[in-house]
């Protein structure tokens, strides 16, 4: 089984009681496209090729015969293609390789013997490229990983079962030395483009359990799923961010069941925190993806409330007040669950009436000119009116300054001039640790740069 992503289907052949029907599925419906192609077979390989727009199909088991045919789909029929390759053989592994655009196979039982050949087609001819890598084995699985463009292989049976992971890189095999799956066979892996992670499930052994994995280690996922199964089929549907699982061996004999493994939502980029002028537009976005449609809640506070109406991955503000200041975050959610995103803070100096980064007179008679004209930015305290109430608000922030961590208000005074810079030369000169501004542990001319920058840019 696997994904067309031109067409947006899985497509699906043979099988012990597949015959010669092909099957796709579009999310909602399986659908038989045909009744007619390759030998009735089982334990055959297949992999799309989106360049090329073909599902390619290799070998198999027809009764007690192995095959050697090498067949495309072209979403209406299929074709043998009459080339040679790789020996007939069942239980082998194909993956495509978007890299290199060639459709990777590895292994198979060609009955006497397990081949631990490593054969590339490229959609007019097979290669052999690599007799070496992976111990000879069958009913292993591979998956490709589009993010580090690799081909990665787990387990099988080599006589006995086996356990190990491999890599391919398009040019040889790496085995990753990772605690893992137990050894089996006859389970089945695809690469979640959603999350970038290589999901596992069934096998002989654990067919039950859902494993991932990362590219550096294995973890098991303890979800409710499909019984435990060996000899299914799995692939990922990149237009549903699904991962598709069909038949297999169950416990209660052949299953024609269907699952789907739902992505819940995964962070890729969290709101980050912000210090504002008064009056400022401030925007918080979240970057997430997951299965099917998502939806958005911020909040705000401690403890956090739901602010009405903050539904889209973007939470504006439109002219920030000083009541604004606080703690933002925001829950992502989707039909399988749901993500809170880092929680980001909003600061504000809201007595620097002018946004020039100095609390000063000119703050006062800025504000004084806003509130006498009644332009909205008077409106202070944000409640629709500008009354004196709002005049006493800012009067009171006035007098007290800002303490907002600025670094460049280096003697805190809450202006950022020249005196900040005279008493942060005179604590460098001195070799004071209050000169060490980066926190690197050591005080030298970094510091003086990082602090020379910091002060051009104020807060």
């Amino acid at each position: 089984m696997t994904y067309d992503s031109v067409r947006g289907v899985t497509v699906m052949y043979g099988g012990v009681l597949g015959g010669t029907e092909t099957w796709e599925y579009d999310g909602q419906q399986w659908s038989l496209r045909a009744d007619a192609g390759p030998p009735d077979i089982a334990d055959l390989a297949i992999a799309f090729d989106p360049i090329r727009n073909r599902t390619v199909l290799f070998g198999g088991r027809a009764g007690n015969e192995l095959t050697d045919w090498t067949c495309e789909w072209d979403g209406v029929s299929w074709t043998r293609r009459w080339v040679d390759g790789p020996t007939a053989r069942h239980g082998h592994a194909m993956a495509y390789d978007a890299a290199r655009g060639v459709v990777v196979l590895f292994g198979g039982d060609t009955d006497p013997d397990l081949s631990g050949e490593t054969w590339t087609w490229n959609g007019d001819i097979w290669n052999l490229v690599a007799n070496s890598g992976p111990p000879p084995r069958f009913m292993h699985a591979m998956a490709y990983d589009s993010t580090r463009e690799v081909t990665t292989l787990f387990g099988g049976n080599s006589g006995t079962n086996v356990g190990d992971t491999w890599e391919w890189n398009g040019t040889s095999w790496a085995q990753q030395t990772v605690v893992g799956p137990s050894a089996r066979y006859g389970h089945s892996m695809a690469f979640d483009a959603c999350r970038n992670v290589i999901v596992l499930f069934g096998g002989n052994v654990g067919g039950g359990e859902t494993w991932q994995w990362n590219g550096t280690t294995w973890s098991m996922k303890p979800l409710a799923g499909p019984t435990d199964r060996v000899l299914h089929s799995m692939t990922f549907d990149s237009q549903r961010d699904m991962t598709v699982v069909f038949g297999g061996w169950a416990s209660s004999g052949i299953s024609g069941e269907t699952w789907e493994l739902c992505a819940t939502p995964h962070v890729t980029a969290h709101p980050i925190s912000q210090h504002a002028c008064y009056a400022e537009e401030v925007a918080f976005s979240v970057t997430a993806v997951g299965s099917g449609p998502m939806s958005y809640q911020w909040r705000r506070g401690e403890p956090r409330e739901d602010i009405p109406g903050a539904t889209l991955s973007t939470f504006t503000i439109a002219a920030a007040r000083p009541q604004d200041v606080s703690i933002y975050d925001c829950v992502i959610s989707n039909s399988c669950g749901a993500t809170i995103s880092d929680a980001a803070s909003l600061s504000m100096c809201a007595a620097d009436f002018n946004c020039d980064q100095t609390v000063d007179f000119f703050d006062y008679l800025d504000f004084v000119d806003a509130f006498s004209g009644e332009t909205p930015c008077a409106d202070f305290n944000g409640d629709g009116i500008i009354d004196f109430f709002d005049y006493l608000d800012f009067v009171d922030l006035f007098g007290e300054g800002c303490d907002d961590g600025c670094a460049a208000d280096f003697n805190n005074d809450s202006s950022i001039d020249f005196f900040d810079y005279l008493d942060f030369v005179d604590v460098f000169s001195s070799g004071s640790p209050a000169a060490d501004f980066n926190t690197d542990g050591g005080i030298d001319f970094f510091d003086y740069l990082d602090f020379v920058d910091a002060l051009s840019l104020g807060c």
